[in-house]
């Protein structure tokens, strides 16, 4: 797989039971489209503008996700205009297909099973990992038996909205918070503002 931040809010806690189990949820058609509008609108503004340092590779990973033109990675270097020919294209029937208004459960007797299972779903060979807006993971973990629960939250400058206003609404009911950043990217403007808001420092 290619490098990528965390895509969906994943919550992880403890399950009195043997078996261990993932509820996925899926983000509507309608909010990829409003998520791919905003890009589409800045990508030809950047092309009028003539704004050499539009970076584009995290979207063109979901759009060749969703899409998959052909097996494997995106060609690199990718050019701005294929990227925005694809997007001219309705999300594909085998994909609308995959996507459910229900939750879908996935059950397993080991980690090990449900980690492959997840694979389907959550990894660059997915072509469906753009779409998945949050994931709960239940099993027997000592750990957790007090009522701890784990989230791995996307950033707060996630492009899509509805994944954007789930982190916000997880930080707010949050008691304790690890912020893990690669340092070649530095932390963003939404983490940094976050962390200098009074009400939050509070909290």
């Amino acid at each position: 797989s290619f490098q990528t931040c965390t895509s969906a809010a994943m919550l992880i806690r403890h399950a009195a039971r043997k078996s261990w189990r993932a509820t996925l949820t899926f983000l509507p058609e309608s909010a990829w489209v409003k998520e791919k509008e905003a890009f589409v609108e800045e990508a030809r503004h950047s092309i009028e503008t003539g704004q050499s340092s539009f970076v584009y590779q995290d979207f063109l990973y979901k759009a060749w996700a969703l899409h998959r033109p052909r097996r494997g990675q995106p060609p690199m270097p990718f050019a701005l205009s294929d990227l925005l020919a694809i997007l001219e294209e309705p999300l594909p029937d085998s994909v609308r297909q995959l996507l459910t208004p229900e939750p879908l459960e996935l059950k397993a007797k080991t980690p090990e099973d449900l980690k492959q299972q997840l694979r389907k779903y959550l990894t660059a060979e997915s072509p469906l990992w753009p779409l998945v807006q949050e994931v709960l993971i239940e099993g027997p973990i000592p750990l957790l038996e007090e009522g701890l629960n784990l989230i791995d939250l996307p950033g707060l400058n996630d492009a899509n909205p509805v994944r954007e206003r789930i982190a916000r609404d997880y930080l707010k009911q949050a008691e304790f918070i690890c912020l893990t950043f690669n340092t070649g990217r530095g932390l963003t403007r939404e983490v940094v503002d976050l962390m200098k808001d009074q009400q939050f420092i509070n909290q």
